[in-house]
């Protein structure tokens, strides 16, 4: 356990929903004389008038000392549940979960807070309900006020906050105060784009400190962005546990199986047919399969189509996206002197990603084939392919973050000495002198 910031064994969690009757009373009158009768009355389907569900089911899992871990899955799918658990909100039916360090939570907006209490008083409140001394909290407070920028409110009951300021100081506080573990739920979604980033970089912060994080979030981008291993939760169940581009893969329901994909027996084409595509593959330079490239190696989209006797001219597009869905890349055939020969029922077609520079990451790829106007589509397979770039191969031996940006830019790098009349030159322009 010297390790481990959270452990979960076994998480079980189960509600009774009672149901009640199809013919249950209708008006007041009807219903007091029902209450009135109960007691009277001998009632043999009792047992079958309530259901248990699951909202979590043998739940399993270990997070490392300074670990991100993303949690995704659909509404109802037990995060939630999970995190209350793990923040001692909820006890589980049966399992049990541990947490190592001071843990602080983030799963509704304004957790913690008393609503007639000031925003300076809640700051004092959370740490204090966190386990921290009033100099601890003090030491951090100037730096929590200006990360919410709440400062003109600061002296102002909570309750008479906005949704957006309630949020920015809730996440402020828990973020800031000195807690070995933080649980997020979904709340960041109420803040606007430039405050989820600003949560987002402190959140990474946080976890370049050593500390550690459990996300929830529907949105890819930014589990992607944070997070280095992920749990795919569905009907209260852990599904996967992987890396984040693995997950998010299945989440989204996009390909994860790595080589070749026959397509010629698909139920239907996604357009008219008239073009249809036979298989699709991922190879390198020397047409060999394969889904592991080193960035400056040459990627090889291969693939078969069918194309009817009839057919105009053909355009062709290739799309590349991120795992979390974000576009990368849309290339045609328009843009090259490429030319789709129409004498024959079948080709094969292949297209050279030469000296890719993408980031690490796992990326997928979609196919369209469409006319030469692009208003008919004949057919179309989305998310079809992946490939990964694992590293910086012969462009440069540096760790890279993931997701640090889009495309690895190489400039040519230039220096000159600056001579003494320049800078005398330059030092009187700027002083407005002649």
């Amino acid at each position: 356990m010297a390790d481990l910031a959270v452990r979960a064994e076994g998480l079980s969690k189960s509600y009774r929903i009672d149901h009640q009757g199809k013919a249950g009373a209708r008006t007041l009158r009807e219903t007091l004389v029902s209450l009135a009768q109960r007691p009277l009355q001998r009632r043999p389907s009792d047992r079958s008038s309530h259901e248990t569900i699951w909202a979590l089911k043998d739940v399993s899992f270990d997070v490392n000392r300074g670990e991100v871990l993303g949690i995704v899955g659909r509404n109802g799918s037990g995060k939630s549940t999970l995190l209350k658990i793990l923040s001692r909100i909820t006890t589980p039916t049966s399992g049990r979960a541990e947490v190592v360090g001071r843990l602080g939570s983030l799963l509704e907006v304004g957790t913690g807070f008393h609503p007639e209490l000031t925003g300076r008083e809640n700051i004092f409140l959370n740490g204090s309900i966190l386990g921290m001394k009033r100099d601890e909290i003090k030491a951090r407070f100037d730096e929590i006020v200006a990360f919410a920028e709440t400062e003109q409110f600061l002296d102002t009951p909570v309750k008479r906050y906005s949704t957006g300021m309630y949020l920015r100081l809730a996440f402020a506080v828990a973020a800031h105060l000195e807690t070995e573990v933080l649980i997020v739920d979904e709340v960041l979604a109420v803040g606007d784009a430039a405050f989820q980033q600003k949560c987002l970089g402190k959140m990474s912060d946080v976890a370049g400190q050593g500390r550690t994080v459990l996300f929830v979030s529907h949105n890819m981008g930014a589990v992607s962005q944070l997070c280095s291993k992920a749990i795919l939760m569905e009907h209260g169940i852990a599904k996967a546990y992987g890396t984040v581009d693995e997950i998010i893969g299945r989440y989204s329901g996009k390909a994860t199986e790595l080589g070749r994909v026959e397509l010629a027996n698909r139920d239907s084409a996604a357009g008219t047919g008239d073009a249809k595509f036979q298989w699709a593959d991922v190879r390198n330079a020397d047409d060999a399969s394969q889904q592991d490239f080193s960035m400056g190696e040459t990627v090889r989209i291969a693939f078969g189509l069918r194309l009817a006797s009839h057919l105009p001219k053909t355009r062709l597009v290739i799309a590349i996206r991120r795992s979390d869905g974000t576009p990368i890349s849309l290339i045609s055939d328009d843009d090259s002197s490429f030319a789709l020969p129409n004498d024959h029922e079948q080709v094969s077609i292949s297209a050279d990603l030469t000296d890719i520079r993408l980031y690490p990451g796992t990326y997928s790829v979609s196919l369209w084939a469409t006319d030469n106007t692009n208003t008919e589509e004949f057919d179309r397979v989305d998310d079809i392919l992946v490939f990964r770039i694992v590293d910086g191969g012969k462009l440069t031996m540096r760790s890279l973050p993931r997701h640090a940006g889009f495309v690895f830019l190489t400039p040519t790098w230039r220096s000159r000495p600056i001579l003494s009349e320049d800078s005398g030159i330059r030092t009187r322009q700027l002083s407005g002198r002649p």
